[in-house]
């Protein structure tokens, strides 16, 4: 039984096709790590997947329920019961730390003030940043800002989590810091995550099954992270190399 199913997703713009043809499918639990060269079209595809960007053809299916347009309520139903983290934080601004994780729980899941920033602290210990709940973005490190942005997503409780690169903006050490959180986060398999990252030792530690994404399609896929020490095809072993000689 499918969690959800992308069946023939394509997206194209008027010089470029970021996301040709793609079908992939998650079951409960799955952690799907996409990995792939820079511009191969990744981030969009994520948003495709996500709902939060119209695909051009193809079909979204959550639970054995097929989402026909982005603005029906299916869709609307469909981005309540996800989470998604984005390459660079994605914080308003204009609200501090516990102010953004609250500020989601009321648009998405209409929670009250007081049950709201019970649960937004709550989330924020789970992301080990509940001391700097009252910070603003702006005085908040890129790994702070991570994992606010983390404590965000998982506050709504999602049965699905895309995570966009969410790595590639730290320094080693909070690289370090922010892997160690996700891999705690996902060990216990009750979130189905979609990840997309360069990062070879996140991949390994999380990854259910892992897709190497290249010109927009699904050029390799396999069920274990073992495929990172034997890829299959001569391009993404090519691209794992690369990963390794700027190591």
């Amino acid at each position: 039984m499918f969690l959800v199913q992308w069946e023939g997703l394509c997206k194209s713009y008027a010089t470029a096709a970021p996301v040709r043809d793609v079908t992939l499918r998650l079951r409960p639990g799955e952690v799907l790590v996409v990995m792939g060269p820079s511009g191969s079209g990744k981030s969009t595809l994520l948003r495709v997947m996500a709902c939060l960007e119209a695909a051009d053809c193809g079909a979204i299916r959550f639970h054995d329920q097929e989402i026909a347009s982005i603005r029906s309520d299916r869709a609307l139903a469909y981005r309540r019961r996800i989470g998604f983290a984005f390459q660079d934080f994605g914080l308003w601004p204009h609200r501090s730390a516990v102010g953004n994780v609250e500020e989601a729980l009321r648009v998405v899941k209409r929670m009250d003030r007081h049950s709201s920033r019970a649960r937004a602290l709550q989330c924020l210990r789970r992301a080990r940043i509940d001391h700097r709940a009252h910070a603003m973005p702006e005085t908040l490190s890129g790994g702070e800002a991570q994992r606010v942005a983390l404590a965000r997503a998982l506050a709504v409780g999602p049965e699905l989590l895309f995570l966009d690169e969410i790595t590639s903006a730290l320094d080693p050490e909070q690289v370090a810091g922010v892997i160690d959180l996700m891999t705690d986060l996902v060990a216990d398999r009750t979130t189905t995550v979609v990840i997309v990252t360069h990062h070879v030792e996140f991949a390994r530690r999380v990854a259910t099954r892992i897709v190497f994404y290249l010109d927009g399609c699904v050029h390799e896929e396999a069920d274990s992270p073992a495929v990172l020490d034997e890829p299959k095809t001569p391009a993404f072993a090519e691209f794992l190399g690369a990963l390794e000689r700027v190591r």
